[in-house]
């Protein structure tokens, strides 16, 4: 199991398969898609206290948000509407490359976060986090998993695809 999120070559990293959210770079590499990775909006408790709870898109922009990356510091929030997405500029005083210190950040009201579904469902189940806006769908983003050209395909690399796609498919929103 290698963790990160480099897009380096499979063959040379040893690896049997990749999964790979967002857009796919051109590859020769074989993409299975899996599902869509769903995106939640979400607080403490305690920053909402504080700082108040946003109940509209405007709202959004007074507020500080905890980013993963310097990708996503330079991206906006889009919030899925049929077939348009509105765009609001956010913004940050921390940016982190750690999903695990982006959830503990978070979780201590640092911030606001807009992140994978399956990193805070249960934080937002236990009632630690409060999911934001829930009438309004985040885009979501493709996942695939990612795997090099070969005449046949192991079969603990059919079964790992094979429950990943399960699993994405089970998420709720």
């Amino acid at each position: 199991l290698s963790l990160g999120s480099p897009f380096e070559s499979l063959l040379e990293s040893d690896l049997d398969v990749a999964v790979r959210i967002g857009a796919l770079p051109d590859s020769s590499l074989i993409a299975k898609h899996l599902g869509h990775n769903k995106r939640v909006l979400v607080a403490s408790p305690a920053y909402l206290d504080k700082y108040g709870t946003p109940t509209s898109l405007e709202q959004l922009e007074s507020h500080n948000f905890i980013l993963y990356s310097s990708i996503q510091a330079r991206s906006d929030i889009e919030f899925a509407d049929g077939s348009r997405y509105s765009h609001l500029k956010i913004r940050s005083n921390m940016t982190v490359n750690s999903v695990a210190a982006v959830r503990r950040l978070v979780l201590e009201g640092k911030g606001l976060h807009l992140g994978p579904l399956w990193v805070f469902a249960e934080d937002i189940e236990s009632g630690r986090l409060v999911r934001l806006l829930p009438d309004r769908p985040l885009r979501s983003f493709p996942v695939h998993a990612v795997y090099p050209a070969r005449s046949y395909l192991p079969v603990k690399v059919k079964e790992f695809i094979r429950l990943l796609s399960e699993e994405l498919s089970s998420q709720t929103t």
